[in-house]
């Protein structure tokens, strides 16, 4: 494996997936989520995962959508990474992802519009949609919207691992 593809491997690494749980009446009681897993965030000389934790954390931090959404698409984001002949990081760099993550926007309104509620900040996806699409219906609407703030994740999260990739390799 090459050394690139290491470094995504870790960065997939410090992201993980908590299943829902359901109480004995099978109620849902917490939905499923993604969250960073604890081992990337224990802060240890001998953990190298730590680094790679703090470049996807400020990548977070710096988002103005809800958290749930946020990892999701951040994790996403790493996996299409992870699934595609991307060889190097100059070729992530100049990767065209638009298509895969347009594709990763919901079909179902239900979860649209549960996207939407999770944050006021949501809403501003659709202002712009509204501004430069003019889509042709609600459910058009919400699905560019959605669409945008994925690429919006994608391209930060993109960027911060081209730039931790092309400083640890010119160490």
């Amino acid at each position: 494996m090459n050394n690139y593809k290491r470094h995504i491997k870790r960065f997939d690494r410090c992201l993980q997936w908590h299943e829902a749980q359901k109480d004995d009446q099978g109620n849902e009681t917490r939905a499923a989520f993604y969250s960073f897993s604890t081992e990337s965030m224990e802060k240890k000389p001998e953990n190298k995962l730590y680094e790679y934790y703090r470049t996807l954390s400020d990548v977070l931090y710096n988002m103005e959508m809800d958290h749930d959404s946020r990892y999701r698409f951040m994790a996403i984001c790493i996996d299409a990474i992870l699934n595609n002949d991307l060889e190097t990081v100059d070729e992530l760099e100049d990767w065209e992802f638009y298509e895969e993550a347009s594709n990763d926007s919901d079909c179902y309104t239900y979860n649209l519009t549960k996207w939407l509620n999770a944050s006021i900040n949501n809403v501003y996806y659709l202002t712009d949609v509204l501004t430069e699409h003019g889509p042709k219906d609600g459910f058009e609407l919400l699905t560019i919207a959605q669409g945008k703030a994925i690429e919006e994740v994608y391209r930060a999260t993109i960027d911060a691992i081209v730039k931790f990739v092309k400083e640890k390799q010119s160490s």
